[in-house]
């Protein structure tokens, strides 16, 4: 199992309600959304606490996170909640799209807990064109979420390791977004819109 953890921000919800509340509207408003069994649900928390003990983020207050499984036959995002006395909320799951190796200029994915801070601020498409008559970041207006330059393994030649900018990110809806569940990034997060 291969996952990528990203650490979010510090939720204004605190009782079960608010959380069920969360979860209803995740349900309305996200596409690509994945039922995950309880077991799995559970499996992933596991991980997700793994990984923040072992980065040095244990004993956090209540905070949310997205917690992005790589594994090219999962390709999945999970939104859930800790609260201080630990209790997790799961908000809900969605198809994603992670690195392509293979192609130039594409990255794996990265591993591990990436904060979101103020240090790498966050900005709104332009819902602009490429060469290639893409949006790469998706419509106008959408967030693009980012964790700044980050060491990541290389798909091309000779592969290695160099840096990239890790960002999560909506992609084109007429062209991109179809791919959603499948590698086909550059090393960045595709989310659903």
């Amino acid at each position: 199992m291969v996952t990528c953890l990203a650490a979010g921000a510090e939720p204004s919800a605190t009782s079960d309600a608010e959380f069920s509340a969360w979860t209803e509207q995740f349900t309305r408003e996200i596409d690509h959304r994945l039922d995950v069994p309880l077991v799995d649900q559970q499996r992933y928390r596991e991980l997700l606490e793994q990984a923040l003990t072992q980065a040095g983020f244990s004993g956090l207050p209540t905070q949310s996170f997205v917690v992005v499984d790589r594994d090219p036959h999962v390709q999945a995002v999970f939104v859930v909640v800790r609260t201080p006395a630990g209790a997790w909320h799961w908000l809900g799951a969605a198809a994603v799209s992670t690195g392509k190796m293979g192609t130039f200029e594409h990255f794996l994915t990265p591993l591990g807990v990436f904060p979101h801070t103020p240090d790498n601020p966050d900005f709104r498409a332009e819902g602009t064109f490429n060469e290639n008559r893409i949006r790469g970041y998706g419509l106008k207006g959408r967030r693009v979420f980012d964790f700044g330059w980050q060491l990541a393994q290389r798909g091309w030649g000779a592969g290695g390791r160099s840096v990239m900018r890790f960002q999560m990110h909506a992609t084109d809806p007429s062209v991109l977004e179809a791919r959603l569940g499948r590698v086909a990034s550059e090393g960045c997060t595709f989310l659903p819109r």
